[in-house]
């Protein structure tokens, strides 16, 4: 007899059995990944890598894959960015970034977080960014502490992500290393990182989380099929560019004799023709090919660089191209590039999230972890807003802050510290000294609202004032009303500024 079925009467109920807990039975592998798969000691890896060789060949030859590289990493190259403290913090926040602030000298990491990130911005083209993390005891100011002493860039086109063939969890990387010779070169083929020293940023997951995905993919393709047309267009170049002749008489005879003379001649040269009759029974003519043809290519070309601009929202980079024809008549206009270029920029904040995410993982997790234990709170990366829109709004509601006597008190100041230092990166200030110097002000107008019997809810309203006006003294160029006091070393002489921090 079968088995009777259970049926769950409450569909929104949840009962999670014992058995079940940390179970992963399903897997990230799709239908057509087994076909790039390779098997070893147990880990699958990707043959797909080898794209990473045609990607390098494309940026070293093709000018319009270099612009679209250039403007799809230069703003996120160039982006500020700050470690921000998180709910629960108990120290963790300062000391991660007083360790990334910190050059090799002082016990920071050889490479920097600058320099990581500028390196992460290459999967945008490769897919992924690999990193070998090499740990150690910290020094100096960092004595005692599990530090890391380098991150160190992997190049693309020898390395090889290496996953659980069960769920597809990460488990590292290996590379192929440039055989230099056995007393160079290490002696084991390929070399493996495990997954503690191993940091890979993997670029697009929201499209493939597995393997993730590049920008370049149809400038790619743009450029494999621009390379035959080239091949074409010059082939038909080299036709039109050597002088062909025609020669007309009055029989096949007589021209093909006068045509062989004629070949037989140099730069220069000239050939008397003597035939029977009138002069006008023989003609000799250049045939006029110039102009005739090279259009199709160059519409071709044109329509494969837009292809590529285009599957980026980078279409703004066609727009000085596209502005005149051939004649030189107007054909387009330049109106929409503002807007084109700030839905572009919109769209590189989605990279730029992914690189705050992986970074919070990979590198700060383990570094405030090691230290503070596995309990600790992770800081967040913060990049600026890569849109003027953004900025824009920002600046405003700061000037807004600054301009309102009163305060809402509901606003904490914390927010209005992050919103002040922010600004002040926008418009080329130090951040961090508009932030120290915020923190100062509002400390002494707390203190001098509370000498003057303020309650503490008006406190805290004269500390954000306070603290707000001087931030946006600093901003405009004007240093903060600084305290007088007297001089300490001459009682009798004039009052003089309160030293600060």
């Amino acid at each position: 007899m079968a088995a009777k079925l259970k049926v769950v009467e409450d569909e929104d109920a949840f009962v999670l059995p014992s058995g079940d807990m940390g179970k992963e039975e399903g897997s990230s592998f799709g239908y057509f990944d087994k076909m790039l798969f390779g098997w070893r000691d147990g880990l699958v890896f990707d043959y797909g890598d080898y794209e990473a060789r045609d990607i390098t060949e494309m940026m070293k030859t093709d000018y319009k894959a270099n612009q679209i590289e250039k403007v799809m990493c230069l703003p996120i190259v160039s982006a500020t960015r700050s470690i921000e403290k998180i709910k629960g913090d108990r120290g963790e926040h300062e000391w991660l970034s007083e360790f990334w602030e910190a050059d090799s000298l002082n016990g920071g990491c050889t490479t920097p977080l600058d320099h990581i990130t500028d390196l992460m911005t290459t999967a945008i083209s490769y897919k992924r960014a690999y990193f070998e993390l090499i740990w150690g005891i910290g020094q100096g100011d960092f004595a005692g502490k599990t530090v890391l002493k380098k991150a160190a860039w992997r190049p693309q086109t020898t390395c090889r992500l290496l996953r659980d063939p069960m769920n597809g969890g990460f488990r590292g990387f290996e590379q192929e290393a440039y055989f230099a010779g056995p007393q160079i070169t290490k002696g084991v083929w390929p070399i493996r990182i495990p997954p503690q020293r191993s940091f890979v940023y993997i670029h697009g997951v929201r499209r493939d989380p597995l393997n993730g995905t590049s920008d370049m993919e149809i400038a790619y393709w743009a450029w494999k099929t621009k390379q035959k047309i080239l091949f074409l267009w010059f082939q038909f170049l080299e036709a039109v560019s050597l002088p062909r002749t025609v020669v007309a008489a009055n029989d096949l005879t007589t021209a093909q004799q006068i045509a062989g003379q004629i070949a037989k001649l140099k730069s220069s040269g000239i050939i008397p023709v003597a035939h029977s009759g009138n002069a006008d029974q023989v003609t000799i003519s250049p045939l006029d090919v110039s102009g005739k043809g090279s259009e199709e290519f160059r519409n071709a070309i044109a329509w494969l660089e837009q292809c590529a601009t285009n599957s980026v929202l980078a279409g703004f980079l066609d727009l000085t191209s596209q502005a005149t024809g051939t004649q030189g008549q107007t054909r387009g206009s330049n109106a929409l590039s503002k807007n084109a270029s700030d839905y572009f920029n919109q769209s590189l904040e989605s990279k730029v999230r992914e690189m705050e995410y992986s970074i919070r993982k990979y590198l700060f997790a383990p570094l405030v972890r090691y230290n503070f234990g596995a309990d600790a709170h992770v800081p967040k990366l913060k990049f600026e807003p890569l849109n003027d829109i953004d900025k824009e709004t920002s600046v405003e509601l700061f000037q807004a802050f600054a301009g309102n006597p009163v305060p809402n008190p509901n606003i904490p100041a914390e927010f209005v510290e992050m919103l002040a230092r922010q600004v002040a990166d926008y418009i080329g200030l130090d951040g961090r000294e508009v932030a120290k110097l915020f923190r100062k002000a509002a400390a002494d107008a707390k203190k001098a609202a509370a000498a003057a019997g303020v309650n503490p809810a008006g406190q805290e309203v004269a500390g954000i004032a306070g603290a707000t006006d001087a931030a946006a003294g600093m901003m405009q160029g004007k240093a903060p009303t600084p305290k007088m006091i007297q001089n300490p070393f001459d009682p009798t002489g004039p009052m003089i500024p309160e030293p600060t921090e």
